[in-house]
């Protein structure tokens, strides 16, 4: 019996050894092609201090209590440029379609404090909730995560 699929078995452990690139399907609409990007690996790339700087948010973790469902919430946090180079807001990562950041798109210079704001809906939203915001920026490490946590009643 194995005599009939070792013809098989070596032309798939053949052609599972290929080193050549693989072949690249397009995406169709609405497609998610995560996986090709988990997948391409990614060149380390050489760290230049004259890019970067530091900042400091004195409260990542805004607590807003008990509201009913369907109320907007809204905290701002200050994030003080203490580096010596302008801190640059690249892009913001919200955990849910329910979260919307406010944030400066002109450079903040260094000593400078600027206020971001976030907006919690809450419709659709019941119980304990912890929604993390995740900015981008050109400091080390480059993301900083905010959190609106409380809990949403009916």
């Amino acid at each position: 019996m194995l005599h009939r699929f070792a013809p098989l078995l070596l032309v798939l452990l053949w052609s599972c050894a290929q080193d050549g690139p693989a072949a690249e399907l397009p995406a169709q609409d609405g497609e998610d092609r995560t996986a090709d990007f988990v997948r391409t690996a990614i060149p380390p790339t050489a760290f230049d201090s004259a890019e970067h700087t530091t900042v400091s948010v004195p409260a990542t973790r805004y607590d807003f209590g008990r509201v009913r469902a369907g109320r907007t919430v809204r905290h701002t946090y200050a994030f003080t440029n203490t580096g010596v180079r302008p801190l640059h807001f690249r892009a913001v990562r919200p955990s849910c379609g329910c979260t919307v950041a406010s944030y400066p798109t002109a450079p903040v210079p260094p000593g400078v404090t600027t206020e971001v704001e976030l907006t919690l809906a809450t419709a659709g939203l019941l119980g304990r909730q912890s929604r993390p915001v995740v900015f981008i920026t050109n400091t080390v490490p480059a993301e900083t995560t905010v959190y609106l946590s409380g809990e949403v009643v009916p």
